[in-house]
């Protein structure tokens, strides 16, 4: 988008939301799941995979949307698949996400492509000092003998350690989480942008920002040569776009048509109900568990501190303080239940075992 609305061709709307369940073909490609997949992929998620196997052989990066809960991950993983099995490209590939799906990327890797050499890049350091060593460019080919094929990291360390990641050409980036670089001003977002990399994906389960700033920020970082001018897109989107979700109305069809012509190319996104039939029955099972005994005494702690007459005094009085406090607390008993580390750390404390020692002790003297 450089501003020229005359471009833009019109397109069909789905529907009311921003779910863009019929994929945008960019070529002739189609293909079935990767053999070194080693799981089996619903229907909708091998039209994911044609999807992103379709922009990467036009040279375009995308946003894989889905909902949560329909496989991004293992979509993003087969299209890795794709890449070593059909193209006979075994990386360097490159994932970044939040620190708390770290593990988690790595045993989805592992499991569905066993194939792939995973190099988790975490720790002090010290421990990535070490894991460097597997970075050198003359080491680091395209095919399957590489040293490694698939790095993890963290955004944090992408920042940390930017200046060895730029040394590296990567062949495919993936985003988790991306709205992690929703701000065109963050070292995150400026960081990742500088990077080598022939293509990139983002993912994640809210692409519509209330922010055209913010929604702008992940189409130029996706595709900079096209979405090049923030002030022209601004200028087109958000005095009509942002003052709806301001007022929350509804958008009309003419500016609604807008944003799906700008973002159907380059987003795809199906939400449960569109693809309900292909999903197993979830089965919720509710395990009432009771408070432990440092649970216990937190819970009668934080209940010692409390008044019920200043509560009922505050809720008649129907200030906004006296609401906001009712939260606070409702908040402290909920942190109780699910982290009572976060009040005090409760260090695991064992015992010192002198039968070792006395044994090691006895040995010693018969030695001697």
């Amino acid at each position: 988008f450089n501003g020229n609305k005359n471009d833009l061709k019109e397109v069909n709307i789905d529907d009311d939301d921003f779910n863009f369940q019929n994929t945008t073909s960019f070529g002739d490609i189609t293909i079935e799941q990767p053999k070194l997949l080693s799981c089996t992929l619903k229907e909708y998620q091998v039209k994911g995979l044609n999807w992103l196997a379709n922009l990467y052989d036009q040279g375009i990066n995308g946003i894989l949307a889905d909902e949560m809960g329909l496989g991004k991950t293992v979509q993003s993983i087969s299209v890795l698949a794709y890449l070593a099995e059909t193209h006979n490209i075994w990386g360097p590939f490159l994932v970044v996400s939040p620190a708390s799906t770290l593990h988690n990327w790595q045993q989805e890797i592992a499991k569905f492509v066993p194939d792939f050499k995973v190099l988790p890049y975490w720790g002090n350091a010290k421990d990535r000092k070490i894991l460097r060593k597997f970075w050198d460019r003359k080491q680091v080919t395209y095919t399957k003998d590489s040293p490694f094929h698939v790095l993890v990291t963290s955004y944090q360390l992408v920042v940390a350690d930017i200046q060895y990641f730029q040394r590296i050409k990567w062949q495919y980036m993936i985003l988790d989480e991306a709205q992690a670089i929703k701000s065109s001003q963050s070292s995150r977002w400026k960081s990742l942008l500088g990077l080598q990399c022939r293509n990139r994906l983002l993912l994640t389960g809210t692409p519509i920002q209330n922010s055209m700033q913010e929604l702008w920020a992940l189409l130029h970082f996706i595709m900079p040569s096209l979405f090049d001018n923030h002030e022209e897109f601004s200028e087109w989107f958000s005095k009509d776009i942002e003052s709806h979700a301001q007022s929350n109305t509804q958008l009309n069809e003419q500016q609604l048509r807008r944003l799906h012509v700008i973002l159907k190319p380059f987003m795809l996104r199906r939400i449960k109900k569109n693809v309900q039939s292909e999903l197993g029955d979830k089965i919720e099972i509710d395990v009432y568990c009771n408070l432990t005994n440092r649970q216990q005494k937190l819970y009668k702690m934080l209940r010692s501190q409390i008044s019920l007459m200043d509560l009922i005094e505050k809720a008649t009085s129907g200030s906004d303080d006296s609401n906001q406090s009712l939260i606070n607390l409702v908040m402290q008993f909920r942190k109780v239940c699910n982290h009572p580390d976060l009040f005090e750390r409760d260090d695991v404390k064992s015992a010192f075992s002198f039968s070792k020692f006395a044994e090691t002790g006895s040995f010693l003297r018969e030695s001697n």
